[in-house]
């Protein structure tokens, strides 16, 4: 029932993404049905914490769907998504702690806490764990209550990267089903802005350069703009694989392994940054000419 409930919350911008698009071109009134799509889900949760939950995601729809129509670049699209999503979130939770003594993240960290110290309780008393494999895994969950407390920003900005770019990879493909043009060409030629990758440069220099505050600061932008950059390997490996016609379930069996295993995901992020400079799949016009004058000398 946890996976259902979950499911249904992330498939709020997915859902409002794809009837926003489409009742916005034949000028309806979206927004009222898709809050009256989440407000029936929460009614049927029975929970007035998941239905303001649901109800969050829906302006995040919308600015995708006016993103879409107004012919912005997927990552254009994207981060006034996430933006949307971070507004959001932060009414939500300052509603569900206006009572509380926790801080957004105190409150994060004291659930983590609980959930380790009950595992924790659990494993003890289970006869099937050796003493050996309960010290290894005590030293493991010790070092993440210590960890994560320290990255939760990137562990939530991940999470809202992984909501938006699934809402507009699937929302490109099925929009044709119901006869609307896509809003973006297929995903492997989806690109990021060159200049992002100052944000990588600066967030390095954060980390090896400044105190500890502003350490940490670095150290959870390099995280997110990792995975960012890991989802533009992921559309080189898609444009590569078709180009080279590798058969459908070869490539199921590439992506499943490269995502997977954690060495397929710094194949990913290393190629994704690389191509700021290569540009392997020839989408800049100005750099593949100069690539060509270079060979040509």
């Amino acid at each position: 029932m946890g996976s259902f409930r979950v499911g249904q919350q992330f498939s709020s911008p997915a859902y409002f993404y794809f009837y926003t698009q489409i009742r916005l071109e034949t000028h309806k009134q979206p927004f009222a049905i898709a809050l009256l799509a989440a407000l029936l889900i929460g009614y049927m949760l029975k929970s007035l914490e998941l239905t303001l939950f649901s109800i969050a995601f829906l302006p995040a729809g919308y600015i995708f769907a006016l993103s879409a129509l107004r012919h912005e670049l997927p990552w254009q699209a994207g981060y006034k998504g996430i933006l949307t999503l971070c507004g959001c979130f932060f009414i939500f939770f300052s509603f569900l702690l206006v009572n509380s003594e926790f801080t957004f993240f105190q409150a994060l960290s004291e659930s983590l806490n609980r959930g380790i110290d009950e595992a924790l309780k659990q494993y003890s008393s289970n006869e099937n764990v050796t003493a050996e494999n309960y010290q290894l895994i005590e030293e493991t969950l010790y070092q993440i209550k210590s960890v994560a407390p320290l990255i939760f920003p990137a562990i939530l900005g991940s999470i809202l990267i992984v909501v938006a770019w699934t809402t507009l990879v699937i929302g490109n493909m099925i929009l044709p089903r119901f006869k609307v043009d896509k809003p973006w060409p297929e995903y492997q030629y989806w690109t990021l802005p060159d200049k992002l990758i100052w944000g990588v440069i600066f967030s390095g220099v954060l980390v090896v350069f400044s105190g500890e505050t502003i350490r940490l600061v670095g150290i959870n932008s390099l995280i997110l703009l990792a995975f960012i950059y890991s989802f533009q390997g992921l559309a080189i490996l898609v444009f590569m694989l078709r180009k080279w016609n590798v058969p459908l379930f070869l490539r199921v069996f590439i992506y499943m392994m490269l995502l997977l295993q954690s060495f397929g995901t710094v194949i990913l992020l290393i190629t994704g940054i690389a191509d700021v400079w290569f540009d392997f799949r020839k989408l800049n016009p100005a750099k593949a000419d100069k690539e060509d004058n270079n060979n040509f000398v």
